[in-house]
């Protein structure tokens, strides 16, 4: 039996290196509007696409680390630690663009450095949902953590 001629090839019969297949999935994230500044970031980063999905997994694994530990100086009253892993949280995300979890951040920190925590975990609770928006929104897309 014969090859088929190349014309029969379909589209899915062409195998992608790993480049490819990371700019389609943030192209496709592109349409969906992203809760941060993926524009940016990809025109940035347009000739290293594992570098820009690296800095977001890399983004969202310190970030839950940086959620969990707010959630417990706050809850040991430790609001100068609060204050100084929310600050940290805060200039992650603005690198990002990631300006509601920037937002809640800058919350954080500066009822951390004011020592007035009645509504911290309310804020706590809205970066808790603002994160799982910038996750939730990132699904897809092949993320790798490496190491920092």
């Amino acid at each position: 039996m014969s090859k088929p001629p190349k014309s029969d090839l379909s589209f899915s019969d062409v195998p992608l290196d790993d480049r490819a297949v990371i700019r389609l999935a943030l192209q496709g994230l592109m349409e969906k509007q992203p809760p941060f500044a993926l524009n940016k970031m990809m025109e940035e980063w347009e000739d290293e696409p594992e570098f820009l999905t690296r800095m977001l997994g890399i983004f969202i694994r310190d970030t839950q680390i940086d959620i969990d530990t707010i959630a417990l100086e706050f809850a040991a009253f430790d609001h100068e630690k609060m204050a100084r892993t929310a600050h940290r949280l805060k200039g992650a995300a603005a690198a990002l663009g990631a300006d509601a979890i920037r937002e809640q951040a800058a919350l954080l920190e500066s009822m951390g450095r004011k020592g007035e925590l009645k509504d911290a975990d309310a804020c706590i609770g809205k970066l808790r949902t603002e994160f799982e928006r910038f996750v939730d929104c990132l699904s897809g897309i092949p993320l790798s953590q490496g190491t920092t």
